[in-house]
């Protein structure tokens, strides 16, 4: 009687646990495929670390998170913004992503530049809105309300704590020494880069950049050794300049 009762439990079990398992199981279509489960979006492209496009052209930002700058006219790319933008782009780029907003809700808000901002769960059911600020990849982004502020806050505490990421002060001071523009006055310098094009010209050109958009430096060696290598080439400006 006793394992008769004991198989009996035993059997209850097994289809409990079969059962659960085929219900928590989620099968997403391949890339390509048509039908999307709602609310589900397939990410397009990733621009950088908390800003993606979906299919349908639409940006998303993601909400509570602020990575470092990789794409500014007027700003070098920021000390691990390269990593956070592979780390996402890895892990979204052709995908499917689940979008929710501050409210919990699939009803999606806007920002005041008109891109979508949510929370993003991967297919795995991770939150990367989460995952980029634990890890060490973002900042939690403190300049308006959201829901899970005090949440991610505490993250970001933890991260800085541990000193990863974009809170390792030591790798990034070596980065900045790196990258920093060297500082030349206009009178000790005889080239003059625009800083977007990162185009050079010879201090008597007529076309030099505007004040705002100049990078000075010494010589051809000094730009060289941060990116600025393009010359330009006319009758008056870099004529024969890095031939020798």
């Amino acid at each position: 009687m006793k394992l008769r009762s004991v198989l009996s439990v035993l059997s209850v079990l097994v289809l409990a646990m079969t059962t659960g398992c085929e219900q928590a199981e989620t099968r997403l279509p391949e890339a390509g495929g048509a039908d999307i489960p709602e609310g589900w979006h397939r990410v397009a492209r990733v621009v950088d670390g908390d800003t993606f496009e979906i299919e349908n052209g639409e940006l998303v930002r993601l909400l509570g998170v602020d990575t470092p700058e990789l794409h500014h006219s007027l700003k070098k790319v920021e000390y691990y913004a390269e990593t956070a933008y592979a780390f996402v782009r890895d892990r979204m780029e052709g995908r499917l992503v689940r979008l929710v907003s501050n409210h919990g809700t699939q009803e999606l808000e806007r920002e005041k530049y008109g891109r979508i901002i949510a929370y993003a769960y991967l297919e795995d059911g991770t939150c990367l809105n989460e995952t980029l600020i634990q890890e060490g990849y973002a900042f939690a982004y403190t300049k308006a309300s959201f829901g899970r502020k005090k949440e991610y806050l505490a993250l970001e505490a933890s991260a800085k704590a541990r000193a990863i990421g974009v809170h390792d002060e030591a790798a990034r001071i070596l980065y900045d020494l790196a990258t920093d523009l060297p500082v030349v006055s206009f009178e000790d310098s005889n080239f003059i880069a625009h800083k977007q094009s990162k185009l050079l010209h010879t201090k008597t050109c007529g076309q030099l950049p505007t004040e705002d958009h100049r990078v000075y430096f010494h010589d051809l060696g000094e730009a060289g050794r941060f990116g600025y290598t393009r010359l330009h080439r006319t009758a008056t400006c870099c004529a024969g300049v890095g031939d020798e």
